[in-house]
């Protein structure tokens, strides 16, 4: 991060509430160790919003040693060393192995040949769509990403499609919203484990996995199919110009798949069978498997991809790998287990004073109406902040409220989980609108009016159907 003179004031802000807020006086049932565990919070939230997220996560870390509320070593074992943020790097280090193993190009050639993306422009757009939902769902959804925004620029060049087509913003905001959204279709995936993380923090209960792959399935392609309906039939896009070109697929056919990317494709396919299956049935092996978890599985799936041997060397470099995750986001991660251990804490008083102060205030809404309060809201709200810090600041505080009004946690959990992660209205909204709204070939408008389309769809949606669907599938 460059240094500018504004870090400097932004530090010296952190400083301030740090400090200033400890020596407050107490209220309500907050005593002086909830005043100091207060002051960090809300330092390092300002930290996040306004600063920069890897300093103001290292900072949180600090000051719970400065202000006695833990050792540093105590602080950092809480954080990085709990069990979730080791299954969140191992998850995420194999998608990045299986992504540099090529194994994304093999899946969307193999896609792209099937005849039935030649019977129309509208097949060939949906038909990109599920290869994207498909490859994000077992994969690297990233590189899907860019591997199918590159062929829709062939297809528009070849078409004469040119910037400013409503069809051509379409292609660039759907292929990462299919993409991502359909990763969270699988409860071991990495971008999923980081906010159940947060549900974690407030119940020691996890989610069955079908009644998880049920909910996400159900809710999410309706999200999709009905995006899709409404820019065909309400805003009247134009596909009849969007065809695959021959050269591109004759492109496609040439490229021939390694050894090295069909047995990392078997290693990805037995990966996510091996987690899939344990967690659905018993057998012989299926409780070893569940003792290792997510996290030795990936451990052990890094392992063979390491070892197997192409043209003398391994399918991956495990050092190559390790370099390419983004460790600002585990250290935001990891800093909000200390600082939620804090603000339960029963010495700090913090949580008995919040739920006596906001329970009467939402009690007479009852749990749907305020499922559907906390949704709009942070809705809102992750248009213009980070989701995931979101997430860290209201999922521990809002569902225990929930909880209180006999309301099931776990649907408010989902909602929030997919509202925050369906945030492309604003190019702030999250990093994948920020792909969005920074490609060169779309159109600002149609980008900000299709993020509010998916939005109030998703809404929609989550109240009409995904509320009584959690209901019924999450039994407390």
């Amino acid at each position: 991060m460059t240094i500018k003179k504004s870090s400097y004031i932004h530090l010296a802000i952190m400083f301030i509430l740090t400090f200033g807020i400890s020596q407050l006086p107490t209220f309500g049932q907050i005593t002086p160790f909830g005043m100091k565990a207060l002051g960090v919070f809300i330092a390092v939230l300002y930290g996040w919003i306004a600063f920069d997220l890897f300093w103001s996560s290292l900072f949180g870390f600090i000051m719970i040693a400065a202000l006695e509320l833990n050792s540093i070593g105590g602080a950092f074992a809480a954080g990085l060393g709990n069990q979730m943020i080791i299954t969140v790097m191992l998850s995420m280090s194999f998608a990045v192995a299986i992504d540099l193993a090529g194994v994304t190009d093999i899946m969307a050639n193999w896609l792209l040949q099937r005849k039935i993306m030649q019977k129309s422009p509208w097949y060939l757009i949906c038909g990109m769509l599920a290869i994207g939902g498909i490859i994000g769902a077992v994969g690297p959804g990233l590189a899907a990403i860019f591997l199918l925004w590159s062929i829709t620029m062939k297809i528009a060049d070849y078409c004469n499609i040119k910037k400013g087509d409503p069809l051509l913003s379409f292609m660039i905001m759907m292929i990462p919203v299919c993409t991502m959204t359909m990763s969270f279709i699988l409860p071991f995936k990495g971008g999923v484990l980081i906010y159940l993380a947060y549900l974690y923090q407030v119940t020691d209960i996890g989610f069955q996995t079908l009644p998880f792959i049920i909910f996400a399935v159900v809710t999410i392609v309706l999200i999709l199919s009905l995006m899709v309906l409404a820019c065909k039939f309400v805003l009247k896009i134009d596909a009849s110009k969007f065809i695959l070109p021959e050269y591109v697929l004759e492109e496609i056919k040439a490229e021939q798949a390694t050894q090295k990317q069909k047995i990392s494709l078997l290693v990805l396919v037995a990966y996510v069978l091996v987690l899939l299956l344990a967690s659905l049935f018993t057998f012989p092996g299926a409780k070893w498997i569940n003792t290792l978890g997510v996290g030795g599985i990936s451990g052990i799936a890094l392992l063979v991809l390491a070892v197997l041997n192409y043209k003398g060397k391994g399918y991956i470099e495990l050092r190559t790998v390790f370099a390419k995750l983004d460790w600002t986001l585990f250290f935001l991660l990891a800093v909000t287990y200390p600082l939620a251990d804090l603000l339960k804490h029963e010495e700090a008083g913090i949580m008995p004073t919040i739920l006596q102060t906001v329970t009467p205030i939402v009690s007479g809404l009852g749990p749907v109406p305020f499922m559907i309060l906390c949704m709009v809201v942070l809705g809102i709200l992750t248009q213009v902040t980070h989701n995931i810090v979101l997430a860290a600041i209201f999922m521990p505080f809002l569902l225990p409220i929930l909880e209180s009004l006999g309301g099931n946690i776990y649907t408010l959990w989902f909602i929030l989980f997919l509202t925050l992660n369906l945030a492309y209205c604003t190019p702030a909204g999250s990093f994948q609108s920020a792909l969005v709204f920074g490609h060169d070939m779309m159109e600002r408008k149609h980008a900000y009016l299709m993020g509010i389309m998916l939005l109030v769809i998703a809404w929609i949606v989550f109240a009409v159907v995904g509320i009584p669907l959690g209901n019924m599938l999450f039994r407390i």
